[in-house]
């Protein structure tokens, strides 16, 4: 189980405390080098090598490296399946920040995708929306969630909104293509899946054929 750390957010503080951050459940202090933190956001590295350098960052002296290591992490095993992992780390991240908004919508998305306390998804995609309301990561997170609930107009419309802002969320793609195949427009459909997994070839993985189950 990964230690919470105090939190320091609205502290004015980088530096954590004593140059060294808790050991968040790692049998000995992890060696970091300044390098682990660039290594952990190099989206062209394989994931299970940035897993090994994000581990390192956490041991970072500086928070918000942890922060961003910890969001790395979380988004990782969260594509992975490994939703109780990805929730640990983005409760790293929201410990030394509260107003991280990778960690928010992070959570939101990973308790819809993950689906097993409807109540917890749908807190956290409530504060997702409060503190981000026009963020399309948000709108993504929280179209998936009402996908789930079965409000498909609600959900289209989020994934729509998504899309506005930024034309290259995967997810949001590749779940509007669900929605348009369940109508019977195959053709869109078809555009949006391909685009979708142009952008990230493990969506389907991630999401499911038809996407998360209700």
């Amino acid at each position: 189980m990964l230690i919470a750390t105090p939190a320091l957010a609205g502290s004015g503080r980088d530096q954590l405390p004593n140059g060294a951050n808790p050991q968040y459940g790692f049998p000995t202090a992890p060696i970091y080098r300044p390098s682990d933190t660039t290594r952990c956001f190099d989206e062209s590295l394989p994931d299970d090598k940035r897993v090994r350098y994000c581990k390192a960052a956490l041991a970072s002296p500086l928070a918000r490296e942890v922060v961003r290591a910890a969001d790395t992490l979380a988004a990782i095993y969260e594509r992975e399946g490994d939703f109780t992992l990805a929730l640990e780390n983005y409760h790293i991240a929201q410990s030394l920040n509260a107003n991280d908004s990778g960690a928010t919508i992070g959570r939101c998305r990973t308790e819809a995708i993950a689906m097993k306390d409807v109540g917890a998804a749908a807190m956290d995609c409530d504060a997702a929306a409060q503190a981000f309301p026009d963020d399309p990561a948000m709108l993504e997170a929280r179209g998936i969630l009402r996908f789930r609930q079965n409000r498909t107009d609600a959900a289209l419309g989020d994934f729509n909104a998504a899309l506005a802002h930024d034309g290259k969320r995967a997810y949001a793609l590749y779940m509007r293509s669900v929605i348009e195949r369940r109508g019977g427009n195959a053709a869109a459909a078809d555009s949006d899946t391909t685009a979708a997994v142009a952008l990230d070839a493990n969506v389907k993985r991630a999401l499911g054929d038809d996407g998360p189950a209700p």
